[in-house]
């Protein structure tokens, strides 16, 4: 059984309000697991007018809205329920790093690896180890394991080969297969050109890697063709996210977590993650 905490609920109340203007409700929001709650308000409190109070047990908010933007309030509120923001210090930290324009590719490549393998400490505890019994150099002594045999790192290319060194420190016995992609011109369609995948990919736990999740057509692709493959149990691991590209990956693959060590507030008209950190290939390899 999976040692993932509940995904953040809520509770809803209506009150029904009319301006001069438009119809608007009064939606009292009552959100469990405080921690979690505070990227959704941070990402999407642009959009939303906010009185924000708290407790010990949950968040509260008050929230004018049109009936319009209750849809997309709801449908993001639905798509926030299947994404992990890692919350960590040391992450914020060196992605604060990482976002800097300044920061040159070799910086910026270590940190990428930084961020990845402090993500994956924090991904393992979706994990489950096995007792096995040892000899230390004065007793035996039961101790807990994990199969790193049973662990694939798939880093989606190019970037994402910047986080599989990352996840590789904590997994290094782990295989690695990276999956390659490219948008025909034609049909707009994402195309395989490259993968390597070991057997007994039904049997594996696959870890996606790619530090921008945009909007999120690549990594879809990349996961449908990964199920086709054979594989079974896939979580997504990227470094910064778009709503947009979350959107998708939830709808199209529910059964695939996201773990992201931020959420940002979307993209711009080039299909960039706004605030982001610009193009993170580019960015990762010097060009």
């Amino acid at each position: 059984m999976s040692r993932r905490e509940e995904p953040l609920t809520c509770q809803e109340k209506f009150f029904p309000l009319v301006d001069s203007n438009n119809r608007t409700f009064r939606m009292e929001i009552y959100f469990h697991q405080p921690k979690k709650s505070q990227p959704f308000i941070t990402a999407y409190k642009k959009n939303f007018s906010l009185t924000i109070s708290s407790s010990k047990n949950f968040v509260w908010q008050k929230i004018f809205l049109t009936d319009i933007m209750y849809k997309t309030f709801r449908l993001r509120r639905a798509e926030f329920e299947l994404i992990e923001v890692v919350d960590n210090p040391i992450i914020a930290h060196k992605l604060a790093q990482l976002r800097d324009k300044r920061t040159p590719s070799k910086i910026f490549r270590e940190l990428v690896e930084e961020i990845a393998m402090l993500m994956t400490y924090e991904v393992g505890r979706e994990f489950e180890s096995d007792e096995t019994e040892i000899e230390t150099p004065l007793a035996t002594c039961r101790v807990k394991i994990l199969h790193e045999e049973n662990f694939v790192i798939v880093p989606i290319l190019r970037a994402g080969l910047g986080m599989a060194s990352g996840v590789l420190k904590i997994f290094p016995n782990a295989s690695v297969g990276p999956i390659g992609l490219y948008r025909d011109e034609k049909t707009f369609q994402p195309v395989e050109y490259y993968s390597k995948m070991p057997p007994n990919l039904d049997e594996k736990i696959l870890l996606v890697t790619d530090p921008m999740l945009a909007t999120g057509g690549s990594a879809s692709a990349a996961l449908k063709m990964l199920k086709d493959k054979g594989a079974r149990k896939i979580l997504f691991l990227c470094i910064v996210a778009a709503p947009q590209g979350v959107e998708k990956i939830s709808s199209e693959h529910p059964d695939v977590p996201i773990y992201t060590a931020t959420l940002d507030e979307g993209l711009n008209e080039n299909c960039y993650i706004l605030p982001g950190l610009g193009d993170a290939g580019d960015r990762i390899f010097g060009f």
